[in-house]
């Protein structure tokens, strides 16, 4: 017997955009996208006052209606048809505007972003997989582009542990979590380090942006640059302290 396809969502099996979303569901998501300010994405967000290290912020979406939904099932659930939807809504979109920034600003250094140890350890998949895809989708449809990007240490150990035998994985796991989370001091050392850098750090969800400063702070310790810029898939919207 076949089995019946319906939207993920509201569970309805008419009118499907693809095999987990209807085309209801899929436009109200549509909506979502933002209208890019060079502060904070939206004129009438609050929370930016605190993130003024960064010369430009863009965020894609708002991070409401299902989204965050979609992202714990995902990230924390390991939930194989939230990747398939996450993948569906937001990797052309995420990607077009990506390589549109790149392409406006012709940065030197893209930094991904850090991961809490246990969402590395404990989850197969995690937005920095999905940066992953974009910039290597992008790189072999746009060679002309050159800029170098900054890792974290224990992402570049996680995304190796597939490739692991199962015998040995366990020890591998053990090593992990030994692991410092931030970056390699010595990679970063060993950079041609370019003057007045433009630097874009990445992150899924800006809430206080407290993760993507503390980050910057880091990197800013071995690089000189004017030009701080941080991109993330959603926008968290803050509350106004008046």
């Amino acid at each position: 017997m076949k089995k019946k396809l319906r939207c993920y969502f509201c569970l309805n099996d008419k009118n499907l955009y693809s095999n987990i979303l209807c085309n209801s569901c899929f436009k109200n998501l549509e909506k979502l996208k933002w209208i890019y300010c060079s502060r904070c994405g939206n004129e009438n967000c609050f929370g930016c006052d605190q993130l003024n290290e960064f010369n430009n912020i863009n965020c894609i979406f708002s991070y409401s209606s299902g989204l965050p939904e979609i992202l714990v099932l995902a990230k924390d659930k390991n939930d194989y048809n939230a990747k398939l939807l996450f993948y569906d809504l937001f990797f052309k979109i995420i990607k077009n505007n990506i390589l549109k920034i790149l392409l406006e600003n012709e940065y030197d250094y893209i930094v991904f972003p850090t991961l809490r140890k246990e969402r590395i350890l404990e989850s197969n998949w995690h937005p920095t997989e999905f940066f992953e895809s974009i910039f290597k989708s992008i790189q072999s449809e746009n060679g002309a582009l050159k800029y170098k990007i900054i890792r974290p240490i224990l992402l570049n150990k996680s995304l190796k542990q597939a490739l692991i035998p199962s015998k040995k994985r366990s020890a591998f796991l053990n090593d992990l979590k030994n692991q410092k989370i931030f970056f390699d001091k010595n990679k970063i050392e060993n950079l041609d380090k370019i003057n007045n850098s433009k630097i874009l750090l990445l992150d899924d969800v800006l809430t206080t942006g407290k993760t993507s400063s503390n980050n910057k702070k880091m990197i800013a310790e071995y690089f000189h640059s004017d030009k701080w810029d941080l991109l993330t898939i959603f926008r968290s919207i803050q509350k106004s302290k008046a």
